[in-house]
């Protein structure tokens, strides 16, 4: 039986995401402290046992809305029986009445990209994702801690850097929310916020989970140069890595674009 998860079943949501997720544990309890909702949660129920969820959060595109479909999982037990299958077939229904253009996700793992094509997914999203060495370390940009005070100037950064068919129209809540996960640099020019760059610590090295910038190179150095280091691993708008799948609705035509800093 599918339907939509209760309060009451908070607990098992929980479990069944840290066991078909390990590993994540730490990040879930951000996830579910602050993001999730029971209304946008649909639960394959077994005898009254969850063995099968995915959550539909709802997002702005720039050209409709679109459904970002999160945490889709199957307990080990009852894989291979269809289940995930029905879920995302209830979640197009879903979108659909709730005036949704597309569907959208980010797979786990590189074979997971095959699976979500048998359901309309083509794998047309992307990243630019590399690594930079500074250059220049004399001619940088002012680069300081941002905070939320600062998002209205960081979210004009992130629209008119973007010109691609498909992306996700932050609100302020969608960027405070990244301010929960990363910390954050802005670089200034003439009292100007002209970039900026969610970052964070991994196993003592820096990596950038996105950096948006109308001078990328400048901007990279001179972050390398804010943190005393000589390089970091960056993802940006471009195109050579695949990270994300999209399903079009309306079929009208393939559609490709950016996507990121969307709890992956």
């Amino acid at each position: 039986m599918i339907c939509y998860a209760k309060k009451s079943e908070f607990n098992q949501i929980i479990d069944l995401f840290n066991r078909c997720f390990k590993g994540e544990e730490q990040f879930a309890e951000l996830f579910f402290d602050n993001f999730y909702k029971c209304e946008d949660t649909i639960v394959y129920k077994i005898n009254d046992k969850i063995v099968g969820m995915v959550q539909m959060m709802p997002y702005e595109v720039n050209s409709g809305k679109a459904t970002y479909i999160y945490g889709a999982c199957t307990d080990e037990n009852f894989r291979k029986q269809g289940i995930m299958e029905q879920l995302l077939e209830r979640s197009f229904e879903i979108s659909k009445t709730r005036g949704h253009k597309f569907s959208i996700l980010i797979p786990g793992e590189e074979w997971l990209f095959d699976f979500y094509k048998k359901y309309g997914y083509e794998a047309n999203l992307y990243i630019f994702e590399g690594i930079h060495t500074a250059k220049d370390l004399k001619n940088t940009i002012l680069t300081q801690t941002a905070s939320e005070q600062d998002i209205e100037d960081i979210k004009k950064v992130y629209e008119n850097s973007l010109k691609e068919d498909f992306y996700i129209k932050r609100t302020n809540r969608n960027f405070q929310d990244q301010f929960k996960l990363f910390e954050c640099a802005k670089f200034v020019e003439n009292s100007q916020i002209v970039g900026y760059a969610f970052y964070y610590k991994s196993e003592e090295q820096y990596k950038i989970e996105e950096v948006i910038s109308f001078d990328l190179d400048k901007s990279l150095d001179s972050i390398c140069d804010y943190l005393k280091i000589e390089e970091i691993l960056y993802k940006t708008v471009g195109n050579n890595k695949k990270i994300g799948c999209i399903k079009d609705f309306s079929l009208e035509k393939e559609t490709f674009g950016y996507i990121n800093l969307m709890f992956n």
